[in-house]
C-alpha cells in the first residue's frame, strides 16, 4: 500500500515528541543528581534521546517506556562516570 512508511513514520516520529517531551526533564534531574558536571547532565539526556530515536520500534509502551529511559540513563552515567572528569555526585 503506498504511503503505508510514511505513515508509520510519522507516527514514529509522534511518538517520540510526546515521550521525549514528556520525560525530558525527569531525566534531567535523574542525570544531574548522577553525575558531577552539568554538561555532563546534559549530554546524559542527549544520548537518552538518541537512543530512544534510533530504536523507536522497540521502545516499549507505557508504562515500561519510563523504566526504559531510566535504564538507559543508569547506563550513559555510569559510563559518564568512568571518563576521566566524570564521577558520580
Amino acid at each position: 500500500m503506498p504511503g503505508t512508511g510514511n505513515h508509520q513514520r510519522d507516527d514514529e516520529d509522534r511518538r517520540f515528541d510526546v515521550l521525549d517531551q514528556a520525560y525530558y526533564r525527569p531525566i534531567l534531574a535523574y542525570a544531574v543528581r548522577r553525575v558531577t558536571l552539568a554538561e555532563d547532565a546534559a549530554d546524559v539526556v542527549a544520548d537518552v534521546s538518541t537512543t530512544a530515536w534510533r530504536r523507536i520500534d522497540e521502545l516499549p509502551q507505557a508504562p515500561a517506556d519510563r523504566r526504559w529511559r531510566y535504564g538507559v540513563a543508569q547506563r550513559v552515567a555510569a559510563g559518564a562516570a568512568d571518563q576521566p572528569g566524570g564521577c558520580p555526585a
